[in-house]
């Protein structure tokens, strides 16, 4: 067989990314997702909430090295950022009896750490969850998926065109960025500077965006996106087998019983 046809036969069975977590059904993943973050953010200890943060790595480094690596250099900043924001304002200003530290109108207390710690492991298991749903999910996946509910074609799309513009404008930010600093616009320094170099970055980005807008519905009009014909799609995703659906099914039920012990217990 040659390559050719190789490729034109990969079209005729359901679409596989060869790993068993890149494989999920989106609707899957997105249950899978949905269980950490309520599971995490109601269940209400630390050691629940790391639990969740530390199968975020794992879900990740199991989707593959590069899944992995676009997972730390994202999450890690975001989640040390919040985490610590959160910390520290909630041990600074929140009022306690156990007091560690005290200066001005800074009081460090006992409660307001265990406070920011409960809050700041709280905001970097829900973003956690929420990113590694984006980061083992396929746009054109969830689109398809969304379209299989019955949902018309149009929602779909601007579900995955809003998604999709935000990827294509951070990759054009830095691009912009090195154009207008190659011309002498100064976009690194203090504050002051960065700040000034936001309106000839923002303006070429703006107007790319429109551009590339337009770009996208004369596309869409040739490929005839408006009939009302039945569409077809180039891949169809796996069938959900029945492990899946019991997995899905099990994690849902295990996570309603732990609240429920929580709380009624």
């Amino acid at each position: 067989m040659t390559s050719q046809e190789a490729f034109i036969d990969s079209f005729r069975s359901p679409k596989s990314h060869n790993n068993a977590i890149l494989d999920l059904y989106p609707f899957s993943k997105l249950n899978f997702a949905a269980v950490m973050l309520f599971g995490g953010a109601l269940l209400g200890s630390y050691w629940s909430r790391l639990a969740v943060i530390a199968l975020c790595f794992l879900i990740n480094a199991w989707a593959g090295r590069e899944t992995f690596r676009r997972f730390c250099r994202l999450y890690i900043p975001i989640a040390a950022l919040l985490f610590s924001f959160l910390l520290v304002l909630n041990a600074a200003f929140q009022p306690g009896e156990t007091v560690y530290w005290s200066w001005w109108i800074i009081d460090i207390t006992r409660e307001g750490f265990l406070k920011g710690l409960a809050m700041g492991l709280l905001i970097t298991e829900i973003c956690g969850a929420i990113m590694t749903f984006y980061m083992i999910t396929p746009l054109k996946d969830l689109s398809y998926a969304i379209e299989g509910l019955g949902i018309s074609r149009s929602a779909s799309y601007i579900l995955l065109a809003s998604m999709q513009s935000v990827t294509d404008l951070g990759k054009t930010a830095p691009v912009i960025m090195e154009s207008q600093s190659a011309r002498g616009v100064e976009t690194t320094g203090s504050l002051r500077i960065r700040f000034k170099a936001l309106i000839p970055i923002l303006f070429p980005l703006l107007l790319g965006s429109i551009a590339a807008t337009e770009e996208k519905a004369v596309a869409m009009e040739t490929r005839a996106f408006a009939s009302r014909a039945r569409a077809t799609h180039i891949y169809e995703l796996r069938r959900v087998p029945l492990w899946e659906k019991t997995a899905c099914v099990a994690a849902d039920a295990a996570v309603i019983a732990a609240i429920v012990w929580r709380f009624l217990g």
